[in-house]
């Protein structure tokens, strides 16, 4: 093993009872896009990314839920006698953020973050994008009521941007700048909302006579 002090980061590390909006906030927060998710006894038990939470939104998952359903039971780990080279190459094949050391009980014991790894200066490198991305947001939100009863799902806040906003700004990561909003339900209110905000994107709509449901605009 290298010559290393462990130091433990506890702000990478969750319950199962924290809720989907909560962890958005965290992740945020953080700034590595990854939570580890252990039990009371500090037993690592998953790993909850940005990407994990953004596909539970787009399935209509609610954002009050906990994270049980939402976060990865199968997370990639080392023990205690890691090789600095063996995580870089684990980082780079997986293409996550962070990996966390546990001792023979599972037990975690320190969280290995992309920038401690390969430096301040070594960015992790996204894959590149070259096509507009479609995002569906055309439905009700009925699982987000009474929120949505005012709000259309995709401009629900989470902190201080709104839950469409945030999924484009991921996208961004891989380049991505043109999306398609495939809308319908108070379609009037997402359009004037873009209109207003100065987006750096170029958004298109596709608007939806009557609700399509999931994909149904690309049929």
């Amino acid at each position: 093993m290298d010559s290393r002090k462990s130091k433990l980061d506890a702000s990478f590390l969750v319950k199962e009872d924290l809720s989907v909006k909560d962890a958005m906030r965290q992740i945020g927060e953080a700034g590595d896009r990854i939570l580890f998710v252990i039990n009371d006894d500090q037993k690592l038990l998953g790993s909850l990314t940005d990407g994990d939470i953004r596909r539970w939104v787009l399935s209509e998952g609610t954002l009050a839920s906990d994270i049980r359903k939402v976060f990865n039971k199968d997370p990639i780990c080392v023990k205690a006698d890691y090789s600095t080279e063996n995580v870089k190459n684990l980082m780079l094949k997986k293409k996550i953020p962070g990996i966390p050391v546990v001792d023979d009980k599972g037990i975690v014991k320190d969280v290995l973050i992309w920038s401690s790894v390969f430096g301040k200066n070594g960015a992790l490198e996204q894959e590149v994008l070259d096509f507009p991305v479609v995002i569906m947001a055309g439905g009700k939100g009925s699982r987000l009521d009474p929120f949505t009863r005012i709000l259309p799902k995709p401009l629900i806040p989470i902190g201080e941007k709104t839950i469409l906003e945030i999924i484009m700004d991921r996208y961004s990561e891989y380049q991505v700048k043109e999306f398609y909003l495939s809308i319908n339900h108070k379609s009037q209110m997402i359009k004037a909302y873009f209109e207003e905000a100065s987006s750096p994107y170029k958004i298109s709509y596709i608007e939806e006579d009557k609700p399509l449901g999931t994909a149904g605009s690309l049929k």
